[in-house]
């Protein structure tokens, strides 16, 4: 029979990044137009992954972390820069291709990367196309596929001094790519 633990009231202090973009499109030609983006995230905001007890209690009692801490995790994230560039290709009054390929900086840092968030950067090769059934209805089809760089574990517990805490230790490789697929229907009304 396992321990019984009464639930416990808790907060997680957490503070989302700011982030800037700027895109540009050009129309190259009647039936090409090229974009360009870039996107800057402030993740160097998000420092730690905190759950604090409001009220005492026997869950931050078993954590062993003081002040009221359920949890602690060191995340020391860094700021991002992100872009991408594409291409929209109007073959004729039906028909509309789109290609692109961005690159997805991770804010994970080596030495904090954890089992939760596995991150690393991305890269990605899309392609699509809209049909036009008529003004009201179309139809679109996209395929991206998400390249992933390996990304290696080395996870310790933190004390809230951050620091080394106990011996416990998750180690290993993640790799792995993805794709998606999506179809969607307009209706303009």
């Amino acid at each position: 029979m396992g321990l019984l633990v009464d639930s416990q009231a808790s907060r997680v202090p957490l503070t989302t990044p700011r982030s800037a973009t700027l895109s540009l499109a050009h129309q190259a030609t009647d039936n090409l137009q090229l974009q360009a983006g870039a996107t800057w995230t402030d993740w160097s905001v998000f420092k730690y992954f905190d759950i604090v007890a409001t009220k005492p209690g026997l869950i931050d009692d078993l954590s062993g972390l003081g002040e009221n801490y359920i949890g602690h995790i060191v995340e020391k994230w860094h700021d991002t820069l992100s872009w991408a560039v594409g291409a929209s290709y109007r073959i004729d009054e039906r028909w509309l291709l789109r290609g692109g390929y961005a690159y997805d900086e991770a804010p994970v840092s080596d030495d904090h990367r954890t089992a939760r968030v596995p991150d690393t950067d991305r890269q990605w090769l899309t392609a699509g196309a809209r049909y036009d059934l008529n003004n009201d209805i179309s139809f679109d089809l996209g395929v991206a596929y998400l390249l992933i760089d390996d990304s290696k574990l080395n996870e310790y517990d933190y004390d809230l001094n951050d620091q080394v805490s106990g011996v416990e230790n998750a180690q290993g490789t993640y790799a792995l790519d993805a794709l998606g697929i999506s179809l969607q229907m307009n209706y303009r009304m």
